[in-house]
């Protein structure tokens, strides 16, 4: 049994995402942030499994806000679930910890699978994005074969 956090800002989202949820036997109980600062007072104070994370939140986006709660807790699984398809975007949600990265169209039983498969182990990207996150890996493979030193034998 889990227990979710999802932290989003607009309020018929996050009601969709419980609805979508609650009824699966794997969840035990659902937590609602509609900021980062509130999500990570809820990450203080109850044990959370995984949390699902908008990336466009007000103040501190769901990149920061990923951070500073792997940094609480490195264990949690972080799933960003966002209508954003940008390739940086897309690279900095892993840097910051995210196991799985959904747009917002994902059919609402995919996304508890989601959940499930993360909570398991595994790693998840919308098939979107996932050409862009392995080209952006052959590109920084490619650079550090040709960065090999920073050395560069130069004299004073």
């Amino acid at each position: 049994m889990y227990k979710v956090l999802i932290v989003e800002d607009h309020a018929l989202i996050r009601f969709g995402l419980r609805t979508a949820l609650e009824s699966k036997e794997y969840i035990d109980e659902i937590y609602e942030a509609p900021t980062a600062e509130d999500a990570i007072n809820i990450i203080n104070n109850k044990f959370t499994d995984v949390v699902i994370m908008d990336l466009g939140l007000p103040l501190m986006n769901g990149i920061e806000a990923s951070k500073e709660i792997k940094k609480i807790n490195p264990q949690i699984k972080i799933i960003i679930l966002t209508s954003h398809d940008n390739k940086s975007e897309v690279i900095e949600a892993i840097r910051a910890g995210a196991s799985a990265y959904c747009s917002k169209d994902i059919n609402p039983d995919k996304l508890a699978d989601v959940v499930l498969s993360v909570m398991e182990g595994a790693l998840w990207f919308d098939s979107k994005i996932s050409d862009a996150v392995l080209n952006a890996l052959k590109e920084e493979k490619h650079v550090k074969e040709l960065n090999i030193s920073d050395d560069y034998n130069l004299t004073d």
